[in-house]
């Protein structure tokens, strides 16, 4: 099994994060994809980013630095 992580500034804008997401969304066999927020955001789209990564199975982490 390969693990990828994709590492993004914030789940704030939505361009990295697509991209991200559609590259985990793949579900390639031998692959694990991990999506990876340096610094935390708090919008609307942070929640929505958060939520629909969260229903499709989508392994996130968010750092604990603060906007």
């Amino acid at each position: 099994m390969k693990t990828v992580f994709h590492i993004i500034s914030h789940f704030d804008l939505g361009g990295a994060e697509r991209v991200a997401m559609n590259i985990a969304r793949s579900r390639n066999p031998g692959f694990e994809h991990h999506i990876i927020e340096a610094q935390r955001a708090h919008t609307a789209f942070t929640r929505t980013m958060m939520d629909e990564m969260k229903a499709q199975g989508i392994r996130y982490h968010r750092a604990a630095v603060p906007e």
